[in-house]
C-alpha cells in the first residue's frame, strides 16, 4: 500500500463513526455520574457537553489522522511487526497524555478550571484513569485503518489480475484472428483461382465481393465479439464466393431464428465450420454436397448448427483438435475457450441421420 498525500473518505468516516461512537459510551457514563453521583456539578449542561465530549472528539479524531499517515509510512517502509507494535503502543499513551492536556488547556483558556484545578488536573492519577481506555480507543481506530487498508490492497491486487487477465485474453484473441486471416486468405483466394480458368467474368465479380468482405473484417477486427447480423453479412458474402466456385455441386440451407440480430458472437465463427465441411466433406462418393446452417436460442444460450450430407468424420472430435495444428477447427475452438472459459460447447460428430454436424453453444448476450 502506498502512502496517500489525503485519507480515503470512506476510511475518514468509518473511523469518525467508530469514535463518535465510543466516545458517546463514555459521555452516558459521565452524564450518569453528573445525574448520580455529584461529579462535575460545576459545569452548566453546554460547558459540561462541549468540554467533556466535543472537544476530546476533535482531539482523538485529529490524533487519529495522524496516526493513520503514520501507519502507511510504516507500512510503506515495511516496518518489522513488533516495531510496528510498539510504536503503536507508545502512541496510545500518547494520544491519552494529548488528550488530558489538551482537555485541561481548554477548560482552564475557557475559565472552567482555575490554574491549581488545571495543575492538578494534569496528574499521574488521573492519566492512569483513562490509559485503559485510550489504548481500546487508539488499538481499535487502527485495527480499523489495517483493515481497510489490507481490503484495499487485496482489491487492489484482483483488479490488476484482472486488467492482466483481460490483457492476456485480448493478446490471446489477436493471435488467434491473425493466424485465422492468413488461413482464411489463403483457402479464398485458392477459390478464386480456381474459377478464373472455368468463368473469368464470374471470378471479377467474386473478386469484388472478396475486397467487400475482407475490407469489412478489416473493420472489424479489433472487435472479439459482432452482433450475430453482422456474423451473417460475413457469412453471405463468403457463401456467395463459394457457390460461384462449387456451382450445381454445392447446396446452402439456412435457418436462423427471428430476433437473434442483436446476439453478440465471435467474428468469422461461422466460416471456419463452413470451410471444414466443403474441404473434408466432397470425396469420390460425396460429389454433391449440402450444408445446413441452423442458428437458434434456447433458454440463456445460442446454437449454431452445421450439418453436411457429406464425407463422416474419420476420428473423434478430440482427436481432430489434437491433430489440428493451426486448423480453423483448433482455432475456433481456443477462441471460444478464450473468451468464455469452461461455459460454451462446441464439438463435430457423425450423425447417422443428418451426416456430420458440428454444434456451438454459447452464452446469450
Amino acid at each position: 500500500m502506498k502512502s496517500n498525500t489525503v485519507i480515503n473518505k470512506q476510511l475518514l468516516n468509518y473511523l469518525v463513526a467508530f469514535l463518535t461512537l465510543a466516545l458517546s459510551l463514555q459521555l452516558i457514563k459521565k452524564i450518569n455520574w453528573k445525574l448520580n453521583r455529584g461529579v462535575y456539578e460545576s459545569y452548566n449542561w453546554l460547558e459540561f457537553f462541549v468540554y467533556e465530549f466535543v472537544a476530546e472528539w476533535l482531539i482523538v479524531v485529529a490524533f487519529m489522522i495522524i496516526s493513520y499517515y503514520l501507519t502507511n509510512k510504516m507500512i510503506d517502509k515495511n516496518f518489522q511487526l513488533k516495531i510496528m507494535f510498539l510504536i503503536h503502543a507508545l502512541f496510545s499513551f500518547l494520544l491519552g497524555f494529548t488528550t488530558l492536556c489538551s482537555i485541561t488547556a481548554i477548560g482552564y483558556f475557557t475559565g472552567l478550571l482555575s490554574v491549581n484545578e488545571a495543575i492538578d488536573n494534569i496528574s499521574f492519577d488521573r492519566f492512569l484513569a483513562g490509559v485503559d481506555k485510550d489504548f481500546l480507543i487508539y488499538f481499535s481506530s487502527i485495527s480499523i485503518i489495517y483493515v481497510y487498508s489490507y481490503v484495499n490492497k487485496i482489491k487492489g491486487i484482483e483488479l490488476q489480475k484482472s486488467k492482466l487477465q483481460t490483457q492476456l485474453v485480448t493478446s490471446k484473441l489477436q493471435m488467434l484472428r491473425s493466424q485465422l486471416h492468413p488461413h482464411f486468405m489463403f483457402n479464398t483466394l485458392n477459390s478464386i483461382s480456381s474459377l478464373i480458368d472455368i468463368d473469368p467474368e464470374k471470378s471479377q465479380n467474386v473478386i469484388a465481393d472478396f475486397g467487400d468482405l475482407f475490407r469489412g473484417i478489416i473493420e472489424h477486427n479489433d472487435e472479439a465479439l459482432i452482433p450475430l447480423s453482422k456474423e451473417l453479412e460475413f457469412l453471405d458474402k463468403y457463401l456467395d464466393i463459394i457457390v460461384v466456385r462449387f456451382s450445381d455441386h454445392l447446396i446452402i440451407r439456412k435457418t436462423i431464428t427471428d430476433g437473434l440480430e442483436q446476439e453478440l458472437v465471435p467474428s468469422l465463427l461461422i466460416q471456419p465450420l463452413i470451410e471444414n465441411a466443403i474441404k473434408h466433406g466432397y470425396s469420390y462418393e460425396h460429389t454433391e454436397l449440402v450444408i445446413s446452417i441452423s442458428i437458434y436460442k434456447i433458454e440463456q444460450y445460442v446454437y449454431i448448427e452445421i450439418s453436411n450430407n457429406g464425407t463422416p468424420l474419420s476420428a473423434d472430435f478430440e482427436t481432430l483438435l489434437s491433430l489440428g495444428n493451426g486448423s480453423g477447427i483448433k482455432i475456433t475452438n481456443e477462441r471460444l475457450q478464450s473468451i468464455y472459459e469452461t461455459n460454451y460447447k462446441f464439438y463435430l460428430k457423425n450423425c447417422s441421420d443428418r451426416g456430420v454436424v458440428a454444434l456451438i453453444k454459447i452464452p446469450a448476450a
